[in-house]
């Protein structure tokens, strides 16, 4: 699949926005995510990515901080960037 490591192929959210998302104001960091009706596999730049259009580069930039403690996907940044 063009290079994306099959490590990288998930169950994925597919309706990732601010809206379906629960942070936890106090500590600015998302705890829950809810309305999972239209989950399916495939890549996990499909949320990431989607993410990145309601919480910008900086929101994105932390989220794939997270990620990259167990992920070995080097080209997930440039993926999720469009």
């Amino acid at each position: 699949m063009n290079g994306i490591p099959e490590s990288s192929i998930n169950l994925v959210h597919a309706d990732m926005f601010r809206g379906n998302v629960i942070i936890n104001s106090s500590k600015d960091r998302i705890v829950g995510i809810v309305d999972w009706e239209d989950a399916l596999v495939a890549y996990m730049a499909l949320d990431i990515a989607a993410l990145g259009l309601d919480f910008g580069s900086e929101g994105t930039d932390r989220l794939l901080d997270a990620l990259s403690l167990g992920i070995d996907d080097p080209g997930l940044g440039d993926r999720v960037r469009f």
